[in-house]
């Protein structure tokens, strides 16, 4: 749906909802780096916090979108 489309209130909330799905599955796909042997060798690593802290704001962000779904 392109911006243009977005006409009522209802559409807004359908987009926000996409939006919302979009970024869970890219928080999802963090969760499987995290998972990827080289970042488990390296759990201190400054790169796997920043995954961790990445991931915990997507999260926040999806539940935020998720929240103006009546």
């Amino acid at each position: 749906m392109e911006l243009r489309d977005i006409k009522t209130l209802d559409d807004l909330q359908d987009q926000m909802r996409i939006y919302g799905t979009m970024i869970e599955q890219l928080g999802d796909n963090f969760q499987d780096l995290k998972k990827v042997e080289i970042a488990q060798e390296r759990k201190e690593n400054d790169m796997v916090k920043a995954l961790d802290e990445v991931q915990q704001l997507l999260y926040e962000a999806s539940r935020k979108l998720a929240s103006y779904d009546d």
